[in-house]
C-alpha cells in the first residue's frame, strides 16, 4: 500500500513539472550577461537555479515594493537602480522575505532565491552571493522578462 501511494505521490510531481515564465529576449538576456551598470545606476541580480523541489511554483519578486515578476527556476531578473536603500521581497505560501541594501553605484549585486520546505510548503528567501558565484549562475540561467 505504502509503495503504490509513494508511486501516485511520485507520478503527480512528475506530471506537473517545471513552472515557467515569459522570457526576455536575446538581447536582453545577453546586454544583462555582461554585468556593466548603466552609468549613475548598479545591478541587482535575482537568480533562482534548477531544482526539483518546488520547481512547478513560481515566486513573485518585488523591488522597491514593485512586482518584477514571478521566478522560475533556472531563471534571473536584473533590476537597475540609483543610489539609495532598497529592498527586494519574494512571497512564497508560508512567508514573504525582504532583505535591505544601500548599493554602490557601478556595482553588480546577487541573490540566489532559496527554496526550503515546511511541511511540504515551499518557504523562499534570498541569501547573497559572490560575484564570481553570482555571475557563474547567471550564466547558466535565462532571463526573465521583468516590470522593471
Amino acid at each position: 500500500m505504502k509503495i503504490k501511494l509513494f508511486v501516485l505521490a511520485l507520478a503527480a510531481c512528475l506530471a506537473m513539472g517545471c513552472a515557467t515564465v515569459p522570457l526576455a529576449d536575446e538581447a536582453m538576456d545577453l546586454s544583462a550577461k555582461k554585468f556593466i551598470p548603466n552609468e549613475n545606476k548598479a545591478n541587482i541580480y535575482i537568480f533562482r537555479k534548477k531544482a526539483f523541489f518546488a520547481s512547478g511554483v513560481l515566486f513573485p519578486v518585488r523591488v522597491d515594493g514593485r512586482t518584477i515578476g514571478s521566478i522560475a527556476p533556472g531563471t534571473y531578473f536584473m533590476a537597475e537602480v540609483e543610489t539609495g536603500e532598497h529592498s527586494i521581497t519574494i512571497s512564497a505560501p508560508q512567508n514573504t522575505h525582504t532583505i535591505k541594501m544601500v548599493p554602490v553605484i557601478g556595482n553588480s549585486y546577487f541573490f540566489s532565491v532559496k527554496i526550503k520546505a515546511n511541511h511540504n510548503t515551499p518557504r523562499a528567501t534570498f541569501k547573497s552571493v559572490s560575484e564570481a558565484n553570482g555571475k557563474k549562475k547567471v550564466n547558466k540561467s535565462k532571463r526573465a522578462r521583468g516590470n522593471f
